[in-house]
């Protein structure tokens, strides 16, 4: 009997091993090049009053061991479909001259910053929001972007951000859409805050997304636009948190630089992670989040709430489970059968 046993117990282990080994997957990793150069601050953001003359400084710094020639260009950020894009100026444009560069072109040396002063001087009758795309690119390359993506066709693009103000201004923001998957089957669960601004001016939301089981318990607080970015008025910006304290939890594969693998059709490439110090956080089951964002409309903090349910289901580590308890159930019935045929039959050959 103690043979069926092991037998058992061999078939179960060996199952297992399956059913975690099916979880993995590797591919070969893609790259994407771009300028190497760091900007410092990485975004300008001003609170000027109608008629100010203001003067900034930014700094670049060439990363590599060549010097560098560079030429600096404005365009204006708009938003289109919900969507910030850098865009040219339209003639009769006045802002375009608010903003003036010492120079326009300067050589980055190899290992070094380089500052880059400039001036706004806004007029009297500026009011409200005004938002500006300084564009750093190769002075030999005459490809420009059309999307505010810091490395794309070897420009880097640096937001300046102007709140002039005026009695008429409007500080609005609403949820328009916060949704995880309804059905995850590992941790992380990337919760998708959508927010639009409705107002005159940007704005900076911050808050929490409270996680809780069936039974209403707090299990997880997450952070909002921890790095406080921005929305622009008329525009729609997505924020994501996600919720990864878990036993099981699948994360995402990287090279030694840090940049993510990715398959064939450039989605990450993950594999299933098992943190045993996290035993008891065995996610499993139905569980609701509460997203609270506030926002300040010059006169106070506005709150906006949210709310979504969504399911944590290991369904492929649970049914490969069942399908081996189920083969390993039979196994055993054979085996113990087998075992008594064999015993009976030697009782009645010595009888």
């Amino acid at each position: 009997m103690n043979r069926t046993i092991k037998v058992c117990i061999g078939i179960l282990i060996t199952l297992f091993i399956g059913v975690f080994a099916f979880f993995t997957a590797a591919t070969l990793a893609q790259t994407t090049p771009g300028l190497d150069v760091t900007l410092s601050p990485t975004v300008i953001e001003l609170l000027a009053n109608p008629g100010d003359s203001i003067h900034q400084t930014f700094r670049i710094r060439n990363n590599t061991s060549s010097p560098v020639d560079l030429t600096i260009s404005l365009d204006k950020l708009t938003v289109q479909n919900g969507q910030v894009t850098p865009t040219n100026f339209q003639p009769g444009d006045s802002s375009s001259s608010w903003i003036t560069f010492d120079k326009n072109t300067l050589s980055a040396r190899p290992k070094e910053w380089t500052d880059i002063p400039f001036s706004v001087d806004l007029p009297k009758t500026a009011a409200f929001g005004y938002y500006y795309a300084i564009r750093i690119g190769p002075a030999n390359s005459s490809q420009k972007a059309n999307t505010p993506s810091a490395k794309l066709l070897g420009q880097v693009i640096l937001p300046v951000l102007i709140n002039v103000r005026s009695p008429g201004a409007k500080a609005e923001l609403k949820i328009v859409n916060f949704s995880t998957p309804s059905l995850v089957e590992y941790l992380p669960a990337t919760f998708s805050v959508a927010i639009k601004n409705t107002g005159n001016v940007y704005i900076k939301p911050r808050g929490n997304i409270f996680v809780q089981t069936s039974a209403n318990h707090d299990i997880a607080t997450l952070d909002v636009n921890p790095s406080l970015g921005v929305v622009l008025p008329g525009g729609t910006r997505t924020f994501t948190s996600d919720w990864k304290d878990g036993f099981f939890v699948r994360e995402v594969v990287t090279e030694d630089d840090g940049t993510i693998k990715k398959d064939a059709s450039g989605n990450p490439i993950t594999h299933l992670t098992i943190n045993w110090d996290k035993l008891t956080h065995f996610r499993i089951g139905k569980y609701s989040a509460t997203v609270i964002v506030a926002y300040d409309n010059g006169k106070r903090d506005v709150p906006l709430e949210a709310t979504t349910t969504f399911w944590v289901f290991p369904y492929k580590l649970i049914g490969g489970t069942l399908v081996g308890l189920i083969v390993l159930f039979f196994v055993g019935r054979f085996i113990i059968q087998w075992y008594i045929r064999r015993e009976v039959n030697k009782y009645k050959t010595q009888g």
